[in-house]
């Protein structure tokens, strides 16, 4: 549509890497990877993710 073509050339958003802006957010709250066990399992799961 022509509000999507308009968006698209002015006000285009940046795409990123869901994992980088976890990183991120991690890092600005201070969080250590063992903080997300509980929503993705034991330590060495998180790391592979994180990795």
């Amino acid at each position: 549509m022509v509000f999507e073509a308009y968006e698209s050339r002015h006000h285009a958003i940046d795409t990123h890497d869901p994992l980088d802006a976890s990183r991120f957010r991690m890092e600005q709250a201070g969080l250590p990877p063992k903080d997300l066990q509980p929503m993705i399992g034991r330590s060495n799961r998180v790391y592979e993710v994180l990795n």
